[in-house]
């Protein structure tokens, strides 16, 4: 199998690789059936560390085009292997993707102990809690909640929340408030109206993969701006729109993903300033402001904006089920009137029997309850990991200490790259996302998000323990990193 791979090109080599393959097999230079090399023997042709084949090995096996049996090899999968020409779908799809969206389309791989999954606990659901919500309300409402519902989403959730999100100064109406099928709509759908090919948006680097994506795949020029411990610093925003006016800036004022920085109330009022004298609209992802577990709450910037400049989305997603897919979003009446159209379009409509039972779950006051003993398991799980880092990271080693969320963020030396440790935990059963999934541009390959949620105390220890050992010994080795060990960070 003659597989070439430019050691020179950014792309990782077990991704080289498996394009080299999938070439290959279209070809028709391999045939359905065929037994790939084994990894040792193929590592040793191309002159690469055996965990650079076995990532490449693994990808093919996700995407479908190879198969494992234990102790035979690995064999290209029957109908792989086509004479025929087939569509070039590729090229027919076109290439707007960009290759930190394409990370997206990696599976979450299998893993002893993940710290790559940033959403809530399966063990912390309120499953049975739910489903009695759910039944009151087929049972109260009967055909009427299986319809199609407004595309502004279920009345009484949306007086719900407004209600809960008020305060003295900043009252909400339920008619301000339009639901959508989570914060990623939200987020899609602002871009969608605001964005043009061209344009610059905004937001904090390291960033939300979920919103970079969403931003570049209309065509948006994303800058990233430089944060510290008190969120996007106020210098760097202020220089970015020196070179160049900017359609929106996006923020995740509490528990950032990834970094877990909360912004300083000190930080939001600024940040207002500069917004309002360059009459910059905000787009505020506050996802997780329920999931805090130390310190004092701070008041969104949609309830400190006197300038109508700030579009205000939330969710249930991290703070109650994931699978509910239920979020909403507030803000100026021209934006929500123009996002409403567009979700009619996407959707129609969020499931209207998921927002009544919603609703009736919040009603009856067990959404406070749940939240109540989820922040002492999180604030438990962080306490975790973070005596564990502690205890097991050689020094050099940094890392954030999120007063809620689910994230932390952690800083290796600059000879360091975490796509290579990833590769080596993973052959011990820990996976986590390396930084360069979180940049839009010029990555920084010394850092990488690890998540706490969804991983008992003594698994976290475990793990950590486990990614220490790897990281001793990768101090103990300096500057020798190889880059042909790297690899996909996991979302």
């Amino acid at each position: 199998m003659q597989i070439q791979i430019d050691r020179d090109h950014d792309k990782p080599l077990f991704l080289q690789i498996v394009e080299e393959v999938e070439r290959l097999v279209a070809q028709g230079h391999v045939p359905d059936g065929h037994r790939m090399p084994p990894t040792r023997e193929l590592a040793r042709q191309l002159g690469v560390n055996r965990n650079t084949v076995v990532a490449a090995y693994h990808e093919l096996d996700l995407r479908g085009r190879t198969t494992a049996h234990t102790g035979r090899g690995t064999f290209v999968r029957a109908g792989t292997a086509s004479g025929r020409a087939g569509i070039p779908w590729d090229e027919l799809l076109g290439r707007t993707l960009n290759a930190t969206l394409d990370l997206h389309s990696v599976p979450v791989q299998e893993a002893d102990i993940s710290f790559a999954m940033n959403f809530p606990a399966e063990d912390l659901l309120p499953v049975e809690a739910f489903r009695g919500a759910l039944n009151r309300v087929l049972e109260n409402e009967g055909a009427r909640i299986l319809t199609y519902g407004s595309p502004v989403g279920y009345g009484p959730l949306r007086h719900w929340i407004a209600e809960s999100m008020s305060t003295p100064d900043a009252p909400v109406t339920a008619e301000e408030i339009v639901i959508t099928t989570g914060s990623q709509q939200a987020i899609d759908l602002m871009a969608r109206a605001l964005v043009d090919p061209g344009d610059t948006v905004l937001m904090a680097e390291p960033g939300f993969p979920g919103a970079l994506s969403a931003f570049q795949i209309y065509g948006a020029q994303v800058v990233g701006l430089e944060s510290d411990v008190e969120g996007i610093r106020v210098d760097a925003l202020e220089r970015a729109l020196a070179r160049t006016p900017a359609k929106v800036l996006y923020v995740v004022p509490n528990f950032h993903n990834p970094t877990g920085v909360t912004m300083s109330e000190a930080r939001r009022r600024a940040v207002l300033e500069v917004a309002a004298r360059h009459r910059l609209p905000i787009l505020e992802d506050d996802s997780g402001v329920d999931l805090r577990f130390e310190g004092e709450p701070l008041p969104s910037l949609y309830a400190l904006d006197e300038d109508a400049l700030t579009t205000y989305v939330s969710s249930f997603s991290k703070k109650l089920l994931p699978g509910l897919r239920v979020g909403w979003l507030t803000g100026p009446q021209p934006v929500r009137q123009r996002l409403v159209a567009l979700k009619q379009l996407a959707d129609c409509s969020t499931s209207l029997l998921l927002q009544a039972a919603l609703h009736e779950f919040c009603r009856q006051g067990l959404l406070e309850e749940h939240l109540e003993k989820v922040r002492k398991q999180y604030r438990e799980r962080r306490d975790a990991m973070v005596s564990a880092m502690r205890r097991y990271f050689p020094d050099g080693v940094h890392w954030t200490e999120p007063q809620g969320g689910l994230v932390l963020w952690v800083t290796l030396p600059q000879d360091m790259d975490a796509r290579e440790l990833l590769v080596e935990a993973r052959t011990r059963g820990v996976v986590f996302n390396a930084g360069e999934l979180f940049y839009a541009a010029s990555p920084r390959r010394h850092q990488m998000r690890l998540t706490f949620g969804a991983t008992p105390p003594q698994e976290i220890r475990r793990g950590i323990k486990i990614l220490g050992e790897i990281l001793s010994r990768s101090a103990g080795r300096g500057t020798e990193h190889r880059r042909d060990q790297e690899a996909v960070p996991l979302v």
